[in-house]
């Protein structure tokens, strides 16, 4: 008799959880460009310049997004160096054919366009005075919808030293900032996925 009780128990959770709608629905995962950094401000820390592209790289995660190889994006990049020299350096047209090209669903870009760091002995302090600018320019095109978008996020910082003030410290806020407005998902809407 216990036996029946369990089996009936048994059956009706099975029964329950068979007629709840699958939570997943089907998605197609995109192909993504991240294209590495140009350094148009003449910045030297190559470090730097590698934190952004691994921070905008991570991002994009699987299974909404597959990352196109370092390697392909190479091979496409210099198809395109002649390009790149002449400003704008990342316009709809360049996006448009290295998309084409990889094949990308969607090519993320990143220039360096301004760094200016000034460090001001300070006659009555012993902590020097630091100004700092700061300004990157993101540009993103969806081959799908052929929407072309960019835009720039800047950082000033003035005040006595303070490791926050440094421009390695002000390239990782800006890039996070640069994530925020980007206009794809780490997971996508169900629209569009």
């Amino acid at each position: 008799m216990k036996r029946i009780h369990s089996l009936f128990i048994l059956a009706a959770a099975l029964l329950f959880l068979g007629s709840l709608p699958v939570p997943a629905q089907a998605f197609t995962t995109r192909s993504v460009a991240v294209l590495p950094p140009i350094n148009t401000a003449g910045y030297t820390d190559q470090a730097g310049i590698n934190q952004i592209s691994s921070k905008l790289r991570h991002h994009f995660r699987f299974p909404y997004y597959e990352l196109t190889a370092p390697s392909t994006l190479a091979v496409a990049m210099e198809a395109e160096r002649a390009i790149l020299r002449h400003p704008p350096l990342y316009s709809r047209t360049v996006l448009t054919q290295l998309a084409a090209k990889l094949p990308a669903d969607i090519v993320v870009a990143v220039e360096l366009a301004d760094i200016r760091s000034f460090t001001i002995p300070s006659l009555w302090d012993d902590d020097p005075h630091i100004i700092a600018d700061v300004a990157l320019k993101c540009y993103t095109y969806e081959a799908k919808t052929g929407h072309y978008q960019s835009y720039t996020v800047k950082k000033h910082n003035e005040g006595p030293y303070h490791p926050r003030l440094d421009v390695a410290a002000m390239l990782d806020e800006l890039t996070d900032t640069l994530i925020q407005k980007l206009p794809f998902k780490t997971i996508p809407d169900e629209k569009d996925r």
